[in-house]
């Protein structure tokens, strides 16, 4: 938990200012950006909870300006903040100042601009708050758009494709700069992007998800059945992404397992990059019931114990990334009982541990050190039961 309050330049709260705890990592060597957020009460007091392990920058926005946690001796610097397991950073802060700002107006144009009501999302372009939205606006008739009062910066327009209402089936990106009491004109072109396609096998979907920061106009993409058992995902924005599992409702298992094939190779757990130009076919997907490990904590006298965490974890290191599905942490219940359902097939290590340090989970000494512990190997739909002896 990270908590605080937001005080304007007149060091009074302000009330429903939005605050975002923001933590940057790397996957797969692509930076990637998350963001949790909250609004303030009626006092300027704001509690962000259930937040992972890891440093984070704390900022808030009262629509006007963007203030960041900094730290005391330098009153402009964001300060990251360090959330460890079980604790509470209470304290942090935030002073709001008025910014000079400007305006943006522009529309959208080519193939598909006419759509009504298609938004375009404002991001910053560096900075701890790098490529998330910053705002956004929906097109009027024209396709155009207009955003007011936007702080003095370098930042980008983004539209993203979709298919919900009011969202294209192409994507568009224009980077613009602000000045102070100013108007900033954009034109954002839209264009086609990449296609996937194949074959789908078991009770569920599949969706293509983002990752990392390098490119803002990616989207989620899910599968479109053209026929039973086969799928398209087109007019993919460029960028990075992960596989990931499409829940058919009332008819997939909560833990079953994705598995990805593209001409016979597995890349279930490796990261694909789509371009403009890019066309994947022959992919196979297919969804069968995962593995799943529980058992009871138990203290040094053998007593059930709700402390502490248990880790599942692969015995590859080739696995020993942020984006793995063979990496899990679970928490005791008050019985101290744990269970991790939805494993891949594969070898592992399952072991416990009373507290864990940002980023820990997936560093390599640290995994070294877990791997030592009790193994299992797992074959699909398998149910293994192992009581442990908290460490």
């Amino acid at each position: 938990t990270i908590a605080g309050i937001v005080t304007n330049d007149l060091k009074e709260p302000v009330v429903d200012a939005e605050v975002h705890a923001i933590r940057r990592r790397s996957i797969e060597g692509r930076r990637f950006v998350a963001s949790d957020s909250v609004k303030t009460d009626g006092h300027g007091a704001y509690r962000i909870i259930g937040l992972e392990v890891a440093e984070y920058f704390v900022s808030a926005t009262d629509g006007l300006s963007v203030a960041f946690a900094t730290t005391p001796r330098a009153s402009t610097a964001p300060r990251p903040i360090g959330v460890l397991e079980d604790g509470e950073v209470a304290g942090v802060n935030i002073q709001t100042r008025p910014a000079p700002a400007g305006r943006i107006t522009g529309s959208i144009a080519g193939p598909g601009a006419g759509a009504p009501g298609m938004c375009v999302s404002l991001m910053q372009e560096a900075g701890p708050l790098e490529f998330i939205p910053v705002t956004s606006a929906r097109t009027q008739p024209g396709a155009r758009f207009e955003i007011a009062d936007v702080p003095v910066g370098r930042y980008v327009l983004v539209v993203r494709p979709g298919s919900s209402q009011g969202q294209p089936r192409a994507w568009a990106r224009t980077a613009v700069v602000v000045a102070a009491n100013a108007e900033t004109t954009a034109t954002l072109p839209l264009r086609s992007g990449g296609r996937v396609s194949g074959t789908v096998t078991g009770p569920a979907g599949v969706q293509l998800v983002p990752i990392g920061t390098d490119h803002p106009e990616a989207a989620v993409a899910s599968a479109a059945l053209v026929n039973p058992g086969s799928f398209i995902m087109a007019n993919l924005a460029p960028g990075r992404y992960r596989w990931m599992r499409t829940p058919m409702m009332f008819t997939s298992p909560p833990d079953s397992v994705l598995s990805v094939f593209v001409d016979g190779q597995d890349v279930t757990d490796v990261p694909i990059d789509i371009a403009a130009d890019t066309a994947i076919e022959n992919v196979r997907v297919t969804v069968t019931p995962g593995a799943r490990v529980s058992g009871s904590v138990l203290d040094s006298t053998g007593k059930t114990t709700s402390r502490g965490a248990v880790i599942v974890a692969s015995t590859n290191p080739r696995d020993w990334t942020e984006a793995t599905r063979r990496i899990r942490l679970a928490r005791p219940d008050t019985a101290g009982f744990y269970e991790i359902s939805g494993l891949p097939p594969g070898s592992y290590t399952v072991s416990t541990v009373t507290a864990l340090l940002p980023g820990q989970l997936w560093d390599a000494v640290f995994l070294k050190t877990v791997t030592k512990a009790r193994q299992t190997t797992l074959s699909q739909a398998q149910t293994a039961t192992l009581d442990l002896r908290l460490k």
